[in-house]
């Protein structure tokens, strides 16, 4: 699987560079062009669909609406409100999807293609089981997402008791729970990255992904990070960082692990 390689490999860090994760990543991207434009014009279409959703919904919410009166007390329609709000989770998940969908196909592609680039039946051909991928992670994601907030949720818990400590305390919790989200975050991301490379390319179950993702990132986890570091770069590229990012990931990820499994033999 993958791309031959001719060029000597780093010497050190478990003889894997960052660089070799960037020139992976980046042949894979020429040669799979087809799926990257595809993801592309998903990500901006879909941008622009759901911003027009957001504004469309907004305008059905608020009836009356007078911008320009500094002393505008608003008319909201609960009913439409009620409507927006689910109208816009329901367009969130299923651009989510989509977006999830296609990055799987754009994964499996890289991983997968002839060393010409993969046709554009071909691509199709990657559907159901990125679709599958989409969906295991989409779950697990789910779960995950739920099992935080009820963390956060339980770092509240001393608000019921009252009186300043109390308040402290929940402070305390709560900006200590985010802060060892965000940097636990940081030092999982190379693993959730061959994690999700796995669950697309090997088409295989999260726990599964998951163990294999443990054992090829502790082979050259700080050569994995800065790669994960540069690809995090590109979204402070003016105007297109938001799209060059999610365009990117798929390509990056297949070359992660890539170069993990060559590492590990």
């Amino acid at each position: 699987m993958g791309l031959n390689r001719s060029e000597p490999r780093g010497q050190y860090a478990g003889d894997m560079r960052v660089g070799d994760v960037v020139d992976r990543s980046f042949e894979l991207l020429r040669r799979e062009w087809r799926a990257a434009l595809v993801l592309g014009l998903i990500m901006v279409v879909g941008s622009i669909f759901l911003v027009f959703a957001i504004f469309a919904t907004l305008g059905l919410a608020f009836t009356d609406l007078d911008a320009f009166d500094p002393n505008y007390q608003p008319d909201i329609d609960e009913a439409a409100a009620i409507a927006m709000a689910l109208f816009i989770t329901v367009v969130s998940v299923l651009f989510g999807v989509v977006v999830y969908v296609a990055t799987g196909i754009s994964a499996r592609a890289a991983a997968h293609g002839p060393e010409e680039g993969t046709d554009w039946s071909g691509l199709a051909g990657h559907s159901w089981p990125a679709l599958r991928g989409a969906a295991r992670l989409f779950g697990w994601g789910l779960l995950f997402g739920i099992a935080v907030a009820v963390l956060f949720g339980l770092t509240l818990v001393p608000l019921a008791f009252g009186g300043e400590e109390a308040g402290a305390l929940a402070l305390f919790l709560f900006f200590g729970g985010m802060l060892a989200f965000f940097l636990g975050a940081i030092a999982l991301a190379p693993f959730l990255m061959v994690l999700t490379a796995s669950v697309f390319v090997d088409d295989a179950s999260v726990p599964a992904s998951a163990k294999k993702a443990w054992r090829l990132v502790k082979l050259a986890y700080w050569p994995s990070l800065g790669a994960t570091v540069i690809l995090w770069l590109f979204g402070f590229v003016p105007l297109l960082g938001s799209i060059l990012v999610p365009v990117l990931t798929p390509t990056y990820q297949v070359a992660l692990l890539e170069e993990l499994e060559d590492l590990d033999g």
